[in-house]
């Protein structure tokens, strides 16, 4: 809740269903720390707006199969966008499908004509449309994964400003 004696101090996002306050945090100005067996608040993660929470493995599966037999670590957490926030995702996503069927159909004209131009534009339209895909299609990223907790990134300043600071002594 926010201190009465401040009007200017930000929202601090409450953690319903999420487990204690204490188990999620920002550890600096970009990084937030999320204990196994917590979530994230139901807020959008870009802006702070009330969100309606959704799973990533659900949005993402194909993306999601990837990293984890990469990684072949797993925390799970419901990161959360506005209305906005999830339009926004939903048009570079779909822009990224866009680029990949554009891709596709330069198979057809590399099977025609056989040039080198356009081996060479299906290639680069081919791996740009995934790239693509894999950096708009992710809402937030982890960059360290224990068996305790997990570090992540791609948080905007509001959500950030709304979370407990780091506790003085983490467990």
């Amino acid at each position: 809740m926010n201190d009465m004696s401040n009007p200017y101090a930000p929202p601090v996002a409450r953690l319903d269903g999420g487990g204690d306050v204490n188990d999620c945090w920002r550890e600096d100005k970009k990084v937030v720390r999320v204990y196994r067996g917590s979530d994230l608040p139901p807020r959008c993660v870009k802006c702070n707006a009330p969100a309606v929470v959704y799973l990533l493995l659900l949005l993402n599966l194909l993306i999601y199969a990837v990293v984890a037999a990469i990684t072949r670590k797993r925390f799970d957490v419901s990161p959360g966008l506005c209305a906005t926030h999830k339009a926004s995702r939903g048009r570079k996503v779909m822009a990224a499908w866009a680029l990949f069927l554009v891709g596709l159909g330069l198979v057809f004209v590399v099977a025609e004509t056989g040039n080198d131009a356009a081996i060479i534009a299906m290639i680069v339209t081919l791996l740009a449309s995934i790239v693509m895909a894999v950096v708009v299609g992710r809402i937030v990223y982890p960059i360290e994964i224990t068996p305790e907790y997990a570090r992540l990134r791609g948080f905007g300043a509001p959500f950030l400003a709304a979370l407990p600071p780091r506790p003085l002594r983490m467990r």
